[in-house]
């Protein structure tokens, strides 16, 4: 008898393991095909990077939702960045993508005030995004099981938002722009800046942080230079709330400005356009979702700031 059952248990067994392989398969390709999936973190695009790219931005999500490229169908572009990106990540994306880009491209890296002296202790959350898109040979630290759970099979670290698979997002969502039309009170603009500020200030590391950023931002220049590609420096437009309570720690503009006055003396000649400040911007409240970052009227009017400003320096034909 008990012959008899172990016999039917290997017959079975292969059975039920190739059943929940398939079940398995199906649960993930219907995950990975939801409009949750491509919207998440604003990666579905890597899919979509063009050839003969003649105008890009790196950075993080100032450069997300600062660049908005729809009305300028006569060059060839793409936005590189994405939420919290940081200058190490910008590399990887060069490395891989260099063959992408058409001679003397323009690539706008964008200084935000967070990526100066700021570091974090790791980058183990936002490192699973990369996942999705970025080559092995690309990653500061690669793990074959995260490459599995986050790209292969990414229902299995889902979570709760496999009921996505049931209840998803609408379409138009993937685009990152289409909700990005509202603005703040001037009483949510001052919290909000205080707290981004705070933020900011506490993940601050002083001197090792500077030289580390300001390490990674010259071999991104370099990297661009070497490749016949035309850095440019950029900061995108800051709300004067936002500029006035940075303005009350008496060395942190000091350091910033010292920091862009250090890359240029290694590379002169590499333009910084600084719009932080910039009148046209920063006092109007209605062309940004927060104290930092543009709404998508803000970004089409920034964008076609940038752009002009390129075709005046002759940057860009």
């Amino acid at each position: 008898m008990k012959k008899l059952a172990l016999k039917l248990l290997l017959l079975i067994l292969p059975v039920v393991v190739f059943m929940f392989m398939i079940i398995m398969f199906m649960i993930n390709a219907r995950y990975i095909s939801t409009n949750h999936w491509k919207a998440e973190n604003n990666v579905w695009k890597f899919n979509f990077v063009p050839d003969d790219i003649q105008l890009a931005n790196l950075g993080s999500s100032h450069g997300e939702y600062g660049f908005f490229y729809d009305d300028f169908s006569q060059y060839r572009t793409f936005n590189f960045a994405v939420n919290s990106q940081r200058y190490f990540w910008d590399y990887a994306l060069l490395q891989q993508y260099i063959d992408s880009f058409a001679p003397n491209a323009v690539v706008l890296l964008p200084i935000s005030y967070f990526a100066i002296t700021g570091r974090a202790e790791n980058y183990d959350e936002l490192r699973p995004r990369y996942y999705r898109f970025l080559k092995k040979k690309y990653f500061d630290t690669w793990d074959l099981l995260d490459s599995i759970r986050y790209a292969s099979i990414p229902f299995l670290s889902a979570g709760k938002n496999i009921k996505k698979c049931f209840d998803d997002i609408p379409p138009e969502d993937i685009d990152v722009f289409n909700s990005r039309t509202t603005y703040m009170t001037e009483a949510e603009l001052q919290e909000y800046c205080q707290k981004k500020h705070d933020s900011w200030r506490k993940g601050e590391k002083g001197d090792e942080g500077y030289q580390l950023n300001l390490a990674e931002v010259c071999q991104l220049i370099k990297f661009c230079l070497d490749n016949g590609l035309q850095p440019v420096l950029v900061t995108t437009p800051i709300t004067t709330v936002l500029n006035d309570i940075y303005a009350e720690d008496e060395d942190f503009f000091t350091t910033f400005y010292n920091f862009i006055a250090e890359v240029q003396a290694q590379f002169p000649g590499v333009p910084y356009f600084d719009y932080s400040h910039d009148t046209d911007f920063s006092p109007k409240f209605e062309l940004f979702t927060d104290g930092d970052h543009l709404n998508v009227y803000g970004a089409r009017a920034f964008t076609a700031r940038v752009v002009a400003d390129l075709q005046n320096a002759g940057l860009l034909k």
